[in-house]
């Protein structure tokens, strides 16, 4: 190559990067980065999630799916998720443009047993069922009625399943024995009236956290259902904290001793955990999602941090 070719590749090289420095962002050039301190984490153990940015002028809150300031152009989040979270943020450059940034931790899958009492040839169900089997790395037993006997550690009842009153006494006897119980939308209704049709539950409301009955929130009453906070030895992201879950069903559960993930006026809930006296543990989660919505991806976190913590791992 002689020199003028030299000196026509150093004439480009500076235009695009400066001749003889090295490539890359300028000194001003706006960037917004998310880490986290490990790709993968045990269930129930913490994940800090870092963000740095450069010549950012603010943070979008509403674009960002965890708590922050606009102001927070730098820092981190300790965080506890049970399932496989993608963490996001977004910013506004001092160019006016938009930058954002995604991590994505994942979380050690379980190894219990869950059996899933559905009609799995509804529309979603086999997806549902995919969905609990990558939380666990032993096969989900799939049936349309609870089993006769249940050796799973956590039943898991869709409202599409095929059980009624004359399977309480069986339910009974599994959480007596320290079972597990997972109920799903109005599958509470199914188990104490053996239909779907209303809203009673009080047949089994002695371990069902002293509810009595299921309302419908409809998603455009101003009381809405927002994920508040994480409970003391119940992993759950903080990408759910202040998501709107309204349109689902809800419980009153009297017990104070039930654990409320979501809130609404009146004392009902969208999701809770309990642990009736009688024994074992029971979880309601008041929907799921089979979408891609923002909506039916944190039902589901909330249905997979219910049933995590049910699974004890």
């Amino acid at each position: 190559m002689n020199w003028k070719s030299r000196l026509v590749l150093c004439v480009i090289a500076a235009t695009a990067f400066g001749c003889g420095g090295k490539g890359g962002l300028g000194p001003d050039q706006p960037s917004l980065r998310l880490t986290s301190s490990a790709q993968t984490v045990p269930y129930g153990q913490t994940v800090t999630v870092n963000w740095s940015s450069r010549s950012i002028s603010s943070i979008g809150t509403t674009s960002t799916n965890f708590m922050v300031g606009s102001n927070q152009l730098n820092g981190s989040l300790i965080d506890r998720p049970a399932s496989d979270t993608t963490y996001r943020i977004a910013g506004t450059g001092t160019d006016g443009r938009r930058y954002d940034s995604t991590v994505t931790v994942r979380v050690a899958p379980s190894t219990r047993r869950f059996v899933v009492v559905a009609d799995q040839s509804l529309a979603g169900m086999p997806q549902m069922t995919e969905y609990i089997q990558a939380l666990t790395t032993t096969p989900v037993q799939k049936s349309a009625g609870i089993p006769a006997s249940i050796t799973a550690d956590v039943l898991v009842l869709f409202p599409s399943g095929a059980f009624g009153q004359a399977e309480q006494e069986r339910v009974n006897a599994y959480l007596a024995s320290g079972g597990k119980v997972l109920l799903l939308e109005k599958a509470p209704v199914r188990l104490a009236t053996g239909s779907l049709g209303g809203m009673d539950t009080s047949a089994i409301g002695t371990w069902f956290a002293g509810a009595t009955g299921l309302i419908r929130q409809n998603a455009t009453n101003p009381g809405g259902s927002e994920v508040v906070a994480q409970s003391p030895g119940l992993p759950l992201s903080a990408t759910l904290y202040g998501v709107n879950v309204g349109d689902v069903y809800h419980a009153q559960p009297v017990s104070a001793n039930a654990t409320l993930l979501t809130r609404l006026d009146g004392g009902h809930t969208a999701a809770f955990v309990y642990s009736p006296p009688s024994g074992g543990m029971v979880g309601y989660v008041g929907g799921f999602g089979v979408g891609a919505s923002e909506r039916d991806g944190a039902l589901n976190r909330v249905l997979f941090a219910v049933l995590r913590h049910l699974a004890g791992g």
